[in-house]
């Protein structure tokens, strides 16, 4: 059926219409945490009639979208900043006079729209859009990230329009399993001496070496936009704190890249009291993101302490708890869960996620400690502003989101984080999502700067205004000097870690340069901090006169700063003579977006199939065929689509380093010990069985359980001789392994063959390494 509707469609719009997008291209210049991106979509009339195009498109959110440059012929048009009903009815105004119009407005802070109006037949125009953005980063990894389709979300049916518009409108385009345009990339990334490895999961990519840049292609000419892109950049030594100051002739700026290091300030933290675990089940996150996110998920368990109480909840269009209310911790309440676990799948329909976070959120957090939420998801929901305003009420709670999958809700899945004072993981397909886990479980269990305050010197306007750092990643923060007469030579910070006080002080040299992207990137932090409701001041109680001050300022921001924002949109008008215009009326086109790669695990085959339109709960997917058209429609659950089959080794196949490490960590008990439980996993984790068992019966003081003593020595010598690279992020996750190790040890004084445990182990991991 898939292949016989295939073959009866061509590369049109749903009205039989050709796709007026014929492909876009992608240049990009990185320098250390910072890109200059530019877009390129170029259109094309094939038709009789003049056409308005509207593309729906994502980009990186809390970049600073700053420029808009429009080609028509042989002219040159530059968009300008606009409020945005203004921006509308300059645009409505120029089309009614039979004029070219063109429109780049912001749905979402990762959404966009692009309105090209009065296209004439035959006619090509080229659309340049440009944005600066920082780079996330963590220790010495960097992570550019650009997103290339938007993923169906789930809008809850009784969600309000937004000015007159269904959300569902404004957040879904239309979705193909296939699209005639395609994505070309080139990237340059400065620093060629300091680069220590370039590793791209998402795609295919050559490179090539300059002088003093590296620069990254897709291996053929073009790629779908089916999945985002994502290049981890590793660099020879991490980011060290620094400051960066520029002036204009208005304004003073200061950018502080700070990456603390809190190993040994926070040695008494015992972590949250409570820990709730949130998993996305919809149909979204069927095929390769639920089974990341169960590995993800059972990591995080293992690694719990005794007496920490967790809860598990699976959502989607309703949700259930494995536990009626959160348990402690123990080798029953992990058995159990580890058992519930296993029997999970993505089979509960749409991403309803307002409602669980509601019912977790009317318990009050513990009275002593803190709760933490993590929260595994591709984020495919279009109701974000709820959640966000429901987490921010809470400060005792913090939200921890890994964001899994080939294109999910970048804006969702960070913002819930920042605005709780959590953190954030991202994970693509392909990437090993170990390292990931065990990075934000570190981070779950110490803590976070607190109560940060900058003294930059001078009075100036900061943003964000509240930042939160976590151990080992690196955040930027921004100040505006009035005047900017005044050029720090260092900045200040102090903050509070685990209730100890601790400061640093950060260097700051000038940057100099017509191009410095210092104040965009200081106007997108502080008009991000409005938009989310985070101001300085009380200012006025009434709260349409301080929404009304909030939205203009933004807009003041924008204007100023040539940048959008949810209130502002760019602009501009193609001019035509009188011969130029026509009568004729303008149809409109709406280019649709390639489905997701992945998407509720449709598979390979599928993807080359016709358009699909997907209910508010997509327990299934539709695909339009000619009966469709006329009223009649043809409905495909998804269980009966074709799913990409995970591969899984056989027993006895060869493993790799890398999936040693999952395996080493699935033997971690409850109590702290490790259990191999058969030859098979022994064979799995690079061991043997037999010699493990006949030193364990030589062992002298072993105890009770003599193996499993022996097993705790060998896995925790392993981890330290084979991933001694991922000692850091993976010390909190076996911390309780090797506390339990060592009370066993000063309890019992075991040896193996006259050797101290700890020595035997050692020599044996490194013989067997040999």
């Amino acid at each position: 059926m898939v292949m016989e509707m295939h073959e009866r469609f061509g590369l049109m719009t749903r009205d039989e219409a050709p796709v007026p997008l014929t492909g876009v291209r992608v240049d990009g210049a990185i320098a250390g945490r910072t890109a200059k991106v530019s877009i390129r979509q170029r259109f094309e009339n094939r038709e009789n009639n003049p056409i308005e195009a509207v593309y729906k498109f994502p980009m990186p959110e809390g970049s600073s979208v700053c420029g808009f440059v429009v080609s028509s012929g042989d002219r040159i048009l530059r968009g300008k900043v606009e409020e945005r009903d203004e921006a509308f009815r300059i645009y409505d105004d120029a089309l009614a006079r039979g004029d070219g119009a063109y429109l780049l407005d912001e749905e979402r802070p990762n959404i966009f729209t692009l309105s090209v109006g009065n296209v004439l037949p035959g006619h090509v125009v080229e659309i340049e859009i440009s944005y600066v953005t920082t780079l996330e980063s963590n220790g010495n990894e960097v992570r550019f990230f650009l997103p290339t389709t938007i993923s169906p979300r789930y809008v809850p049916a009784d969600m309000p329009d937004e000015n007159g518009i269904p959300v569902r409108a404004l957040v879904n385009p239309g979705f193909r399993l296939d699209v005639p345009y395609g994505l070309q990339l080139h990237l340059d990334i400065a620093g060629k001496d300091e680069i220590g490895g370039i590793e791209c999961p998402s795609h295919a990519v050559r490179t090539s070496y300059g002088d003093h840049a590296i620069s990254v292609e897709f291996s053929s000419d073009t790629v779908a936009m089916d999945r985002d892109f994502v290049l981890t950049i590793t660099r020879a030594k991490g980011f060290e704190n620094a400051g960066y100051s520029f002036t204009d002739d208005e304004h003073g700026y200061v950018q502080i890249d700070f990456s603390p290091r809190l190993e040994g300030v926070n040695g008494g933290r015992t972590g949250p009291a409570e820990v709730i675990f949130m998993l996305d089940c919809s149909g979204s996150m069927s095929g390769p993101s639920i089974e990341q996110a169960k590995k993800a998920l059972e990591v995080f368990l293992r690694g719990m302490s005794a007496g920490t109480r967790f809860n598990i909840y699976r959502f989607g269009s309703s949700f259930e708890k494995v536990f009626t209310s959160s348990v402690a911790y123990s080798p029953d309440t992990l058995n159990r869960a580890l058992g519930r676990l296993a029997l999970i799948d993505a089979d509960l329909g749409g991403t309803e996620l307002l409602r669980p976070l509601m019912d977790i959120y009317q318990i009050a957090a513990p009275s002593e400690g803190t709760r933490s939420i993590i929260l595994l998801t591709d984020g495919q929901v279009g109701n974000e502003s709820e959640m966000l305003d429901l987490v921010k009420r809470d400060s005792r709670t913090r939200l921890f989101t890994v964001g899994i999958g080939y294109g999910p809700n970048e804006y969702l899945v960070r913002q819930l984080a920042r605005v709780s004072g959590g953190a954030l993981e991202m994970v693509a397909p392909g990437e090993r999502i170990e390292p990931k886990v065990l990075r934000l479980f570190n981070k779950v269990m110490k803590g976070a700067v607190e109560s940060l305050v900058i003294d930059w010197g001078a009075r100036v306007e900061q943003a964000p205004l509240r930042p939160t750092v976590h151990d080992g990643e690196c955040v930027s923060l921004f100040a505006r000097i009035p005047g900017g007469l005044f050029r720090p030579d260092a900045v200040n910070l102090h903050g509070m870690v685990e209730g100890k006080a601790v400061a640093w002080e950060v260097p700051v040299r000038p940057v100099e340069g017509v191009e410095a992207a210092l104040p965009l990137l200081w106007a997108r932090a502080r008009i991000s901090d409005l938009e989310e409701g985070v101001v300085s001041g009380e200012g006025s109680r009434q709260g349409y006169r301080k929404e009304k001050a909030v939205e203009n300022e933004i807009v003041a921001l924008a204007k100023q700063y040539g940048i959008l924002s949810r209130d502002t949109s760019f602009v501009t008008v193609e001019s035509r003579t009188d011969a130029q215009k026509t009568g004729a009326e303008i149809e409109l086109r709406k280019v649709p977006s390639m489905l997701t790669r992945g998407w509720g695990g449709v598979g390979e085959r599928v993807m080359a199939s016709p358009t699909v339109q997907f209910d508010a709960a997509p327990a299934c997917f539709r695909f339009v065929t000619d009966a469709h058209l006329s009223g009649e429609c043809a409905s495909v659950p998804l269980e009966s689509v074709n799913r990409r089959a995970i591969r899984r080794r056989e027993p006895g196949g060869a493993f790799d380093q890398a999936d040693r490490l999952p395996v080493l960590l699935a033997t971690q008990t409850a109590d702290g010990g490790f259990a191999v439980e058969s030859d098979y996993q022994a064979k799995r984790l690079g061991l043997a069985m037999v010699a493990l068992r006949n030193a364990a019966s030589g062992m002298a003081n072993g105890g009770n359980d003599p193996f499993k003593l022996l097993c705790a020595a060998v896995i925790l010598a392993v981890l330290e001789h084979d991933f001694a690279d991922s000692r850091d992020e993976g010390s909190a996750v076996t911390e309780k392994s090797r506390k339990w190790l060592k009370d066993e040890i000063a309890r019992l004084s075991p040896t193996v063959s006259g050797e101290p445990l700890e020595d035997w182990a050692k020599a044996y991991v490194e013989g067997i390494a040999a």
